[in-house]
């Protein structure tokens, strides 16, 4: 029978979360820390980053402070655990608008991809395209006012 391996037991720190999504380098995305030099309850300087694979810290949102057994190489994500936000809240701000501008931006491409995946969508919509190109800019932002209610409501506006 074999025998359960036995975690190595490393030191407790303190990170702060700061993105949950930094694209890695062999693709695919991250969450960054950093560590807590002497942290406090007012405030803790940040130290050294740390980038791992979202799918170890799923739990991490920006703007927490979580402990962590970890050495300078290593870490036990499972050993994770939320402390409190971190106290700067301006940081925080910054950190979790960041990431949402990264999500939507990841999102806007998903989506953009799913319609380009669509059989035949480019000869479909190169009428409208063309139409496009013959109007101002006042009629061409009326057109596609038109053309989103349209596809929202199954109706032409009057």
């Amino acid at each position: 029978m074999p025998e359960k391996m036995v975690q190595e037991k490393f030191p407790t720190q303190k990170w702060v979360c700061v993105s949950r999504t930094v694209p890695l380098k062999g693709g695919g995305t991250g969450v960054m820390f950093y560590e807590l030099i002497e942290p406090t309850e007012e405030h803790g300087e940040l130290g050294r980053e740390r980038i791992y694979a979202r799918k170890s810290f799923r739990a991490a949102r920006a703007g927490g402070v979580y402990s962590i057994e970890a050495t300078d190489t290593q870490c036990h994500p499972s050993t994770l655990r939320y402390i409190g936000p971190f106290p700067k809240h301006e940081d925080v701000d910054a950190w979790q608008a960041i990431d949402a501008a990264r999500l939507a931006e990841t999102e806007r491409k998903r989506t953009l991809a799913k319609a380009a995946s669509i059989p035949g969508i480019a000869q479909k919509l190169d009428p409208l395209r063309k139409i496009c190109a013959k109007l101002n800019y006042a009629e061409r932002e009326s057109f596609f006012s038109v053309m989103k209610a349209y596809i929202v409501t199954g109706k032409l506006p009057r």
